[in-house]
């Protein structure tokens, strides 16, 4: 297309996370002069998602591994930046979203595809009443081994974070992530 033209990309749904986060503990993430980014290390115990937002919303589809009807909780955070009159120094700082738990459903992925056939979709999306941060959201739950998804009013944050607790649900799974795109 020419560069005069109109047309706005729609962004693709990505992968969060190559190795799934198996993190037990979640902690709220403490202020910063470094830029916050996904951490996804081959020992996934901390492993969490930074997407950058659109200043709209953002899509999310949860998925994990072990079987059909595990679950796990999924964090939100927002991150805004600070920026000194005075000097270069940034500071960044978290605000809690939302706390949702996701149950996958029986529908897996795609042998070699990007989400496999050993993790499953989530297709129950639930918002944990006792840890809302905000009010400003969707959940498209079907609970029929379709594609939950939950839908991010971003606020105006720079980045949101995406932290998970696999055992904290009623059945726990063993691998946890998300497929996100910016709408």
């Amino acid at each position: 297309m020419s560069s005069s033209s109109l047309y706005t990309q729609r962004n693709i749904l990505r992968r969060g996370l190559t190795n799934n986060s198996t993190d037990t503990a979640v902690s709220f993430p403490a202020d910063t002069t470094t830029e916050p980014s996904t951490t996804d290390s081959g020992t996934p115990t901390a492993n969490h998602v930074v997407i950058p937002t659109s200043d709209q919303d953002t899509l999310m589809h949860f998925f994990g591994t072990d079987t059909a009807n595990d679950d796990f909780h999924a964090y939100v955070y927002g991150w805004s930046r600070f920026v000194s009159l005075t000097s270069s120094t940034h500071q960044w700082t978290a605000t809690f979203l939302i706390r949702v738990a996701a149950t996958m459903g029986s529908r897996n992925g795609l042998s070699g595809g990007i989400v496999t056939d050993s993790e499953f979709w989530c297709d129950t999306i639930v918002l944990d009443t006792t840890n809302i941060g905000t009010s400003d959201y969707e959940i498209i739950s079907p609970a029929d081994n379709g594609n939950a998804a939950l839908i991010i009013r971003n606020k105006g944050f720079e980045k949101l974070d995406v932290w998970f607790d696999m055992d904290a649900g009623s059945t726990a799974g063993t691998g946890c992530n998300v497929a996100w795109r910016n709408l």
